[in-house]
């Protein structure tokens, strides 16, 4: 069971992290957990939140499915 759970955690962490670039595009409002790092003197605003919300709808939508 925990073996479960802690898959099921690092494929919604690894889906946040590759839809955080196109959940960027949408220019959302930031969140509690949104994070900013500077390149190039340039803020980068990455939507933590944001993916990982996406991730885990996507996750929860392939498991119903699925079923």
């Amino acid at each position: 069971m925990i073996r479960q759970t802690f898959f099921v955690l690092v494929i919604v962490v690894l889906g946040a992290a590759i839809m955080a670039p196109m959940i960027m595009l949408l220019d959302l409002e930031p969140q509690l957990l949104d994070f900013t790092i500077r390149l190039n003197e340039r803020p980068v605003r990455i939507p933590a939140t944001w993916s990982l919300c996406a991730s885990a709808g996507l996750g929860l939508l392939y498991w119903i499915v699925r079923r």
